[in-house]
């Protein structure tokens, strides 16, 4: 097997940023489009293309994580509207210490690689959530060991 490759288009922390109008085309193992952990972030108007396999190990040191995913946020507060993002992993992601988010007028496509993990939008312990207007083409392929949701909600206001 060839070396594994983990690929970050936009790994952001500890600023306030604003990620608009970029498009972002990736192809690896695994794959993230933009992580965002600060206090602010706008995600507005960018193309995220990811290509992923999802083979080998992905337990490697990395403050984000490793996984496949197309917009991660895991703190502050964060905008994020009119983007087109397509993957087989997670779409959006929103994870703990965050303060708000806003999903906006986004297109989110996910094909799931077989027996992995995905959802279009997948938001735990979210301090307050709007999902307004975004538009949801999900197709899961697991066997019982990938947990697959379109949509999955959990902690969130």
């Amino acid at each position: 097997m060839q070396g594994l490759i983990y690929i970050f288009a936009f790994s952001l922390g500890d600023v306030e940023s604003n990620v608009t109008s970029n498009i972002i085309k990736l192809e690896g193992n695994y794959t993230t489009g933009i992580a965002f952990r600060g206090s602010k972030v706008d995600i507005i108007g960018n193309d995220v293309e990811l290509i992923s396999s999802e083979e080998g190990n992905e337990t490697i040191w990395e403050a984000f994580g490793v996984e496949t995913v197309g917009i991660k946020v895991f703190a502050g507060n964060a905008t994020i509207k009119e983007n087109n993002v397509s993957t087989a992993g997670m779409g959006i992601s929103l994870k703990s210490n965050l303060t708000s988010a806003l999903l906006e007028k986004n297109v989110i496509s996910v094909i799931a690689n077989e027996d992995k993990d995905a959802s279009a939008i997948y938001a735990s312990e979210v301090s307050s959530l709007e999902v307004v207007n975004n538009e949801i083409r999900y197709v899961g392929a697991t066997n019982g060991s990938g947990i697959n949701y379109a949509v999955y909600i959990d902690g969130v206001n």
